[in-house]
């Protein structure tokens, strides 16, 4: 089986839908997760969900000054 043990991986879109699934399956690989998006009482419900050492980090992509950051 592949492992991505020692990776980090960054999810924007992480807190719902595909890209949680995604978030789910990289963590069960081993990878570091860090989900983003724009509404934190999601990203934390779906780092529960995801379980383990996931990362949350609020970001709206949206927005340009947010990114400049």
């Amino acid at each position: 089986m592949n492992t991505l043990q020692g990776q980090t991986v960054l999810v924007v879109g992480g807190s719902s839908g595909i890209g949680a699934a995604a978030a789910r399956a990289l963590a069960a690989l081993g990878a570091e997760v860090t989900i983003a998006a724009r509404n934190g009482a999601k990203l934390e419900a779906a780092a529960a969900r995801i379980g383990g050492s996931v990362r949350t980090a609020i970001l709206d992509t949206t927005d340009d000054s947010a990114l400049e950051d």
